[in-house]
């Protein structure tokens, strides 16, 4: 075996097995001759491993909060994690996404925060196995569902039929026996298909929900056939555990305003519920979370407008008037003249912004429906009276 000769100035090592990193930066000039000269060198480098080991964990944030905008929503989610000494790298897997990453935003309470990074983690293959067999199997079932239509109206043919010829086939010399005979006949027929007709309708009724059940299958993995992770990286402070708090604003999730009234003649009064309709379709559910719907829309700009001048002078009417050919001449001189064109002036109107915080913890499914949630309700006398014009309408209304 050979020895080593010269002096070594830097020694850059990155190792990464499981999850861990280790990584020894800058070693001090140090002259190389023999074995005894290589202990000590791999002792200062095992020295520096120790001490800057990666100490990896996944956590998934339990979802707190929820600010619902009409287009867009605010997630907050917070998270228990245990510390050890040196630096602890934490994965946050699963989010969605329509995440928008530049208004993600961590803070780690109970130690340093050292860096953040974002991955995107595409498809697996399983999952697009499932996606190829959940649309064999709708497109099995929608062939099944017309099918089973098809028989219903042509049955429902059937019926019309019957009942429009139910006199034709009696005649003049038909016995009562006769008579009796071809009436059972079409009774026994229009038993038989009726109960046809219902078990067809139970049979459909049966494919259309697991056609809605495949659906909403189909469109979460539709929905996560991309995911973002976050990497962080924690330094311990002295403390074994620590919280982290992660907010982001995601896309495909809003709400919108309804309104009910309700009127009682009796008592003269009107009574109007607003309701907030919330869908969100993230890939995610919110789960007995804080909720809180604002009216302000944090992606449209709030750049300051600039205000163009108005140039008020003196009115000076103009008279229809013939001109001679040399006025007509001097005014094509001042016509020819560079003029600075005038800027109409730009209106920007802006709205106050409001939120209704939701008292009761909410659960809302990522499957795309709207879900009816009452924001304020108000009673107000009122004036009722019936009115209808039976000529123009055949209704009774009630006005107020």
């Amino acid at each position: 075996m050979g020895f080593l000769m010269g002096r070594v100035s830097c020694i850059n090592l990155t190792a990464d097995c499981t999850g861990t990193n280790t990584e020894v930066r800058y070693i001090q000039s140090i002259p190389l001759g023999g074995s005894s000269m290589k202990k000590s060198i791999m002792a200062v480098i095992m020295v520096f491993m120790s001490s800057t080991v990666l100490f990896a964990q996944t956590v998934k944030p339990e979802i707190t909060k929820v600010i619902v905008y009409y287009d867009s929503a605010l997630v907050k989610k917070e998270a228990k994690i245990n510390l050890t000494k040196g630096e602890n790298l934490i994965s946050i897997d699963g989010l969605p996404a329509s995440m928008v990453n530049e208004s993600v935003q961590v803070v780690v309470k109970g130690a340093v925060l050292h860096d953040v990074s974002m991955q995107t983690t595409y498809l697996k293959k399983g999952d697009a196995q499932r996606i190829n067999t959940l649309k064999e199997k709708l497109e099995s079932i929608n062939n099944e569902i017309n099918v089973k239509q098809n028989e219903i109206q042509a049955l429902n043919t059937v019926l019309e039929y019957i009942k429009k010829g139910s006199t034709s086939p009696f005649s003049v010399n038909m016995t009562a026996v006769q008579m009796q005979s071809i009436l059972q006949l079409i009774e026994q027929h229009s038993n038989q298909s009726y109960a046809k007709i219902a078990k067809l309708q139970q049979a459909l009724q049966k494919l259309k929900e697991e056609k809605e059940r495949l659906e909403k299958e189909l469109s979460l993995l539709n929905t996560g056939e991309a995911t973002k992770s976050l990497q962080l990286v924690v330094v311990n402070a002295g403390q074994d555990s620590a919280t982290v708090i992660v907010q982001y604003i995601t896309g495909n999730a809003g709400w919108n305003m309804e309104y009910e009234a309700r009127a009682n003649t009796e008592a003269q009064t009107v009574e109007v519920t607003c309701n907030a309709r919330v869908y969100q379709r993230t890939g995610e559910d919110w789960k007995d979370v804080s909720l809180e719907l604002s009216t302000s829309k944090p992606f449209v700009a709030t750049q300051h407008p600039t205000l163009n001048p108005w140039y008020l002078d003196i009115y000076q009417p103009s008279y229809d008037y013939k001109e001679s050919a040399k006025s007509m001449a001097l005014k094509s001189e001042v016509d020819a003249a560079p003029q600075e064109a005038e800027e109409m002036p730009a209106m920007q109107e802006e709205r106050i912004a409001f939120s209704f915080q939701v008292k009761e913890a909410k659960t809302i499914p990522s499957d795309g429906n709207t879900y009816k949630i009452p924001v304020a309700k108000a009673t107000t006398d009122c004036i009722l009276r019936y009115a209808t014009i039976p000529k123009v309408l055949p209704y009774v209304m009630l006005e107020g």
